[in-house]
């Protein structure tokens, strides 16, 4: 007898049918971010990304406010370009999908102009940056990964 696979749904219980022996799974998610032990299929690189792109652009934005670095700033319009495109490719929602678009041409077009104006206020990069912050984790969120595990308790 085959039962339905329980994976892509967080908490279910799945009950076995009398005559087999009595176990139960739960099917919960495991805790922590995605590390590199768990980098086994796409999903979970995208994930990965996800997680990195905020630490990196506010990284990267800091050393380009506080040294005037243009190399740094440009490494962080690849990021806030790169991780507004990954959400908008793989989300099914309409919502989300103009989300996506409109904090990632907030994020980009505000280091962009950072990059482009010789005398853009030091707060532009940064409320990018803050964009950039709250675009990866709304992507991150809505990423599935394969970090759901079955217990058989």
């Amino acid at each position: 007898m085959t039962f339905p696979n329980p994976w892509n749904r967080p908490g279910v219980q799945v009950q076995q049918p009398a005559g087999s022996p009595p176990s139960l799974t739960t099917v919960a998610p495991k805790p922590g971010v995605i590390t590199v032990g768990r980098l086994k299929n796409l999903d979970n690189w995208r994930a990965f990304v996800h997680q990195l792109t905020p630490v990196i652009v506010t990284v990267l934005t800091t050393l380009a406010v506080t040294t005037d670095a243009q190399a740094a700033l440009w490494a962080s319009l690849v990021f806030a370009v790169l991780d507004p495109l990954l959400s908008y490719q793989h989300s099914h929602d309409k919502a989300r999908q103009i989300a996506y678009g409109v904090l990632g041409l907030a994020q980009s077009g505000g280091l962009l102009a950072a990059v482009l104006l010789p005398t853009a206020p030091t707060l532009l990069p940064v409320a990018a940056a803050v964009v950039t912050i709250i675009n990866s984790t709304l992507s991150r969120f809505y990423t599935p990964t394969s970090t759901m595990v079955p217990k058989v308790l």
